[in-house]
C-alpha cells in the first residue's frame, strides 16, 4: 500500500512539473517578445516595422498612450 501511495506522489508531482513547465514556457515565450536577446524590444525592433503596419495612426496611438516620465512597459497589440 505504501508502494502504491508513493507511486501515486511520484505521478503527481510529475503532472505538477509537467504544468508549471508549460506556464513557465509560456512565460518565457512573452519574456522573448518584450526583450528579445535579453534586450529591450526598441533596441531590436525598429520603429518602421511598426508604422508601415499602422501608418500615421501608430504615432497618434503612441502620443495617447504613453507617459514620458512612466517607466513602467507599456505593451501595444495589433
Amino acid at each position: 500500500m505504501l508502494n502504491g501511495l508513493e507511486n501515486l506522489g511520484k505521478k503527481g508531482n510529475a503532472a505538477l512539473k509537467r504544468k508549471h513547465e508549460v506556464a513557465l514556457n509560456q512565460l518565457k515565450v512573452v519574456l522573448d517578445k518584450v526583450n528579445p536577446a535579453g534586450h529591450a524590444q526598441e533596441r531590436h525592433v525598429n520603429f518602421i516595422q511598426f508604422y508601415s503596419l499602422q501608418g500615421p495612426s501608430f504615432i497618434d496611438d503612441l502620443m495617447k498612450n504613453l507617459q514620458p516620465l512612466d517607466f513602467n512597459v507599456a505593451v501595444f497589440t495589433e
